[in-house]
This record gives C-alpha cells, sequence and structure tokens, in this order.
C-alpha cells in the first residue's frame, strides 16, 4: 500500500510540474500577440489581414516597407447580433 500512495503523490507532483510548464507556455504564446477591440462587423471587407494591415499602417504611420510580420488574424465573440458589440481581433 506504501507504494501505491508514493507512487500516486509522484504522479500528482508530476502533473502539477506539467500544468505549470503548460501556464508558462501559453502565457509566453500570448506576449506577442495584438488584441483590437470595437471594429464594426462589415468594416474589415474581404481579407482581414488586409484590413489590419491598413489600419495598422495609417494609425501608426508606418512606411509601406516596414514588415509588419502578420502571422495571422481571428476574429471572435460569443455571439452575434445588432445589440451585441463588434467581434475583437486577435
Amino acid at each position: 500500500m506504501c507504494r501505491a500512495n508514493a507512487a500516486l503523490q509522484q504522479t500528482v507532483q508530476d502533473q502539477q510540474k506539467l500544468e505549470d510548464k503548460l501556464n508558462d507556455l501559453e502565457s509566453r504564446g500570448r506576449l506577442y500577440n495584438l488584441q483590437i477591440h470595437g471594429i464594426p462587423e462589415g468594416v474589415k471587407g474581404e481579407s482581414v489581414m488586409e484590413f489590419l494591415d491598413k489600419l495598422l499602417r495609417s494609425e501608426l504611420k508606418l512606411n509601406d516597407d516596414f514588415d509588419l510580420q502578420i502571422q495571422c488574424t481571428q476574429s471572435y465573440h460569443a455571439q452575434t447580433g445588432p445589440q451585441l458589440p463588434p467581434k475583437d481581433l486577435l
């Protein structure tokens, strides 16, 4: 029975270490994300990446040769509708 308890304790410790590592990796992954709020639906047009590129260049007054390195974009919001705020861009 003692061996089983020791094995269970070791498993719990290992699980905690893995959870800590996962939390650290998730936090590091969010370091370079940019979240933009309040862009009305329909304003983005066809390509979210192109819209975001134009928006950032315009608002930040960037040169055309500056590489923004936008890798991907994602719109998200739990629900949509006329009474709800616009989706966020990440």
